[in-house]
């Protein structure tokens, strides 16, 4: 057996001298082997060697009632600490919630503050652990819908399931925009703003209609914040990927890669054949509702508290002078995906 495996399981520090006989772990002490991480097994191993010793036949009748009444007691004093920590439980949610009574929920820093020291550890150890990944819910986006499972345009489903994505802003025609041949990239650049707008709305679990969530999907699609021009749909969802892993406060694991690619191939499939531009004309104009509010939306200072300085904003600010140009650019090209998207399909699969 390596030496690695004869270490502790409770401690992981001591040599590991006996093993369990219930449950076959290796640990070093009394002390581990009674540790809490253990209790479900060591009570239940004392239990069973009590109510044995109770079975034989031979046993001294005052001995019997004594280890039935250490039974009895052992039982009630578990059922109180349950019963005790339960309610401190409520206690601690009924506290919680009068504290942030009158509290802005969208506000960090006002919750921080009303949070106790002991919340505060807890709080920070669950990012550190990387724990809180597991209590954020799972979200699934608007544009999740499969094309497979709406038969048809003028089926009810998928007019019940239109209606719940975000709905089309007016398209104006795109001669009268450009009288010029459009360029061959459009079409990349548009798949570099949807990367940076899929990623942030997962980021923000669909609550993304904020001045924090204009901001990064404006760092991450370079289109955007600098013109950039990309010549191919994979070089347009990397640049979102390199930007992401670029900044430490966002960054984006080898899975979060993978579901963008998934998520960009389903919003440039859309809900069915006959519509493939519905999804990505649904994206845009969310992306314009978004960009108008945190245009009208005031700057706000810079705050200095607690929370702030440990977990500042992702990405700075943008002008709002940026905001206004991008959303002219996506007028743009709501404009060129509703004349020429239907024309290029056969490029992009």
């Amino acid at each position: 057996m390596a030496e690695d495996d004869r270490i502790c399981y409770f401690c992981s520090k001591s040599d590991a001298k006996y093993t369990c006989p219930k449950c076959c772990v290796l640990f070093c002490s009394q002390l581990c082997y009674q540790s809490e991480s253990h209790l479900h097994c060591s009570e239940q191993f004392y239990k069973e060697c009590v109510e044995e010793e109770l079975k034989l036949e031979n046993i001294d009748p005052e001995q019997k009632a004594h280890m039935l009444e250490i039974l009895n007691r052992h039982r009630n004093q578990v059922e109180a600490e349950e019963i005790e920590n339960d309610s401190d439980d409520e206690e601690s949610i009924s506290d919680l919630n009068e504290r942030l009574e009158n509290v802005d929920l969208n506000d960090a820093d006002e919750i921080w503050n009303c949070l106790t020291e002991q919340e505060k550890l807890e709080f920070n150890a669950i990012i550190s652990s990387g724990e809180i990944t597991h209590l954020i819910p799972k979200y699934e986006p608007w544009y999740e819908k499969k094309i497979e499972e709406i038969e048809s345009h003028l089926s009810n489903e998928s007019k019940k399931y239109k209606e719940k994505c975000p709905p089309i802003l007016p398209v104006i025609s795109f001669s009268s925009i450009s009288k010029t041949e459009p360029s061959s990239c459009i079409l990349w650049n548009i798949v570099n703003v949807l990367a940076a707008y899929a990623f942030t709305v997962r980021r923000y679990i669909g609550e993304h209609h904020n001045l924090g969530a204009a901001n990064t999907i404006l760092y991450l699609s370079t289109n955007l914040n600098s013109n950039q021009n990309f010549e191919s749909k994979e070089t347009a969802i990397v640049s979102v990927v390199f930007h992401a892993n670029n900044n430490t406060a966002i960054m984006c694991s080898e899975e979060d890669a993978v579901i963008l690619h998934d998520d960009i191939r389903k919003l440039l499939a859309g809900p069915e054949s006959c519509e493939t531009e519905f999804y990505i004309l649904s994206a845009l104009s969310d992306l314009q509702r978004l960009f108008s509010s945190a245009s009208n939306n005031k700057k706000k200072t810079k705050k200095n508290s607690d929370f702030s300085k440990k977990y500042p904003d992702s990405v700075e600010i943008v002008e709002k002078q940026k905001i206004r140009k991008s959303i002219k650019k996506l007028t743009f090209y709501m404009s060129w995906i509703n004349e020429f998207y239907k024309k290029n399909v056969s490029v992009i699969f």
